[in-house]
């Protein structure tokens, strides 16, 4: 996902509606990695975050 975290809630949103369009399932505890991190860019619409949910 990249921008502000408020935009959060639909990627993950989106991500779940993805899985399902593949035939799999969400399968264990889902996380999130900072990749750029609120503390290093000026700009919301700079951030960037992986959204990671194990699946079967």
């Amino acid at each position: 996902m990249r921008g502000p975290c408020d935009a959060r809630h639909q990627a993950w949103q989106d991500a779940i509606a993805w899985i399902a369009e593949q035939g799999v399932s969400p399968s264990g505890m889902p996380h999130e990695a900072h990749r750029i991190h609120h503390s290093i860019v000026t700009s919301p619409e700079e951030l960037e975050t992986d959204l990671v949910t194990p699946v079967s």
